[in-house]
């Protein structure tokens, strides 16, 4: 027999190459990457590496006082058993399974694991031969990956348009049922993309292959937005919908997927064609309205200035020739004649500005006020009206509309004043970056409470009676209608016997300028 030297002497080939083999084993068994472990028939832990240690955080011997249905999660010990009873009986010969084991620290940690059994040369069970892999982290990424797939199938789910999801070669891999409505009509279900058709809802032309946007997107790598489509269910229902695709591209901007959103338009294209066809009936509508409150109040004012002017020579003529009850009577009709000449004269005067008559120029506001203060003279001498005006601009806007817009928030603070006491008024304006002003009429009269607010922009909508206050109730009314015809909005702040601030926007002759 051949023989080899040792520190020992001479021994035996054969014995040297065992041991050999025998201490290279122990090197891999001590130095593998993954946990390995020995176990009697009964479970306990006869040998651990270094690695299995690690993964479960308890020392070598700890472990070998310890089976391994001490350190396995409760859940998992059912399992264990039945696998175990198999692979001893010979059922099986060997088994694979992920399971979790209870850290010395009490945390949780999966496992997997492989479990073979080591027979004697008679083939009886000798020992249990144990391989773990830790795949916690893998393990916790996939139930985070799970569980966001889970939210996202949800709110997919939940979405009140169609989502279907495709791959970088434009495949469907997924839809919600939101699409599946929309193409399957009144019933049916999802089928191959070769049987869809549509066309394209500006030009009819049917859809190409390469046509559709989900394709478009996968051959160029951008996005389409909000196209409109025809398209034919499966039961062949009509329908248009709303399309918009866009690409899915990962970190490096490689595009891998895209996602196509779709909305049935159908309902919504018709209610919008019935509130067109309603719309126009109503503008027609309001111009005959228009025309004939124009009409009416221009042709009405010929005979009652006649009516007016006999009413009066009559009361003049027979003044002393009549009883009390009698002047009574005629001062009433001469009164009323006078307020039926203010309401046809606003009325005609809110008919012209509602037919937005008249060409927009500068205006200067500055000018217009100061011709304002010579008719309004009588007015702030008799109240001894204090009014402060600050700078004002010049705007684009109708002449005569601006005046008259003035012209009635100027004069509404100086009729509804406190009595007892002189008003006063202030007028301001602000401009901003984009030349749209802002002008104040603020007065410290009786003031407005807040429920009344939108009520008084209305036509013949009055506060007070006339023998408070007298007017038509139109003046507010005509000065929003001027306001909208500029382009602009018309709001109030104010407190009851605190008083009142109008404000009104309106463009600026540079801004119009610059605009057009």
């Amino acid at each position: 027999m051949n023989q080899v030297s040792s520190p020992q002497g001479r021994i035996p080939l054969s014995g040297f190459a065992d041991r050999l083999a025998l201490a290279q084993l122990r090197q891999i068994f001590e130095h593998a990457p993954i946990g390995m472990a020995l176990l009697d028939l009964d479970g306990r832990w006869l040998d651990v590496n270094a690695q299995f240690c690690r993964i479960v955080g308890y020392a070598r011997d700890e472990l070998l006082r310890l089976t391994f249905r001490d350190i396995t999660a409760s859940a998992d010990l059912q399992a264990d058993a039945v696998l175990l009873e198999q692979l001893l009986r010979g059922e099986i010969p060997s088994y694979q399974r992920e399971k979790r084991y209870l850290r010395k620290d009490g945390e949780t940690v999966w496992v997997e694991l492989a479990v073979s059994v080591a027979r004697d040369i008679d083939g009886a069970p000798e020992y249990l031969i144990t391989q773990i892999v830790d795949i916690n982290e893998l393990k916790l990424a996939y139930e985070t990956l799970r569980e966001r797939e889970l939210t996202l199938e949800a709110v997919l789910g939940a979405l009140p348009v169609g989502v279907r999801l495709a791959d970088a070669g434009g495949h469907i891999v997924s839809a919600n049922l939101a699409s599946l409505e929309i193409w399957c009509g009144g019933g049916g279900e999802m089928v191959h993309e070769s049987v869809y058709r549509a066309w394209d809802s500006a030009t009819g032309k049917a859809f190409e292959d390469a046509d559709w946007p989900l394709q478009q997107v996968c051959a160029s790598g951008r996005g389409v937005e909000a196209q409109l489509l025809d398209i034919l269910c499966f039961d062949d229902t009509p329908k248009t919908i709303l399309c918009s695709v866009l690409p899915i591209v990962d970190a490096g901007g490689r595009m891998f997927g895209a996602i196509e959103v779709m909305q049935d338009m159908t309902r919504w294209l018709k209610l919008e064609q019935q509130l067109m066809v309603r719309t126009r009936e109503l503008e027609n509508r309001n111009k005959e309205l228009e025309q004939f409150a124009y009409v009416a109040s221009h042709d009405l004012q010929e005979p009652l200035r006649k009516v007016s002017s006999f009413v009066q020579l009559f009361a003049k003529r027979y003044a002393g020739h009549v009883d009390e009850t009698g002047q009574s009577y005629l001062n009433f009709a001469v009164d009323g004649a006078r307020r039926m000449q203010l309401l046809i004269d606003d009325l005609l005067h809110y008919s012209r500005v509602s037919r937005g008559q008249g060409e927009q120029t500068p205006v200067d506001l500055e000018r217009v006020y100061k011709a304002l203060l010579q008719d309004l003279s009588q007015t702030i001498a008799d109240t001894g009206a204090v009014l402060e005006c600050g700078p004002l601009p010049v705007v684009r806007g109708e002449p005569g509309q601006m005046r008259a817009l003035l012209q009635n928030l100027i004069g509404n603070a100086l009729k509804y004043r406190k009595p007892g006491c002189a008003p006063h008024v202030r007028i301001g304006a602000e401009v901003d970056a984009a030349g749209i002003a802002t002008i104040h009429v603020a007065d410290d009269g009786i003031g407005i409470e807040p429920r009344f607010f939108e009520r008084i922009f209305v036509i013949f909508q009055r506060l007070h009676n006339r023998a408070e206050y007298p007017g038509s109730g139109i003046g507010l009314a005509i000065c929003k209608r001027i306001v909208e015809n500029h382009g602009g909005r018309i709001w109030l702040d104010s407190a009851p016997g605190v008083g009142t601030t109008f404000h009104f926007t309106i463009s600026t002759a540079g801004a119009e300028n610059e605009a057009g």
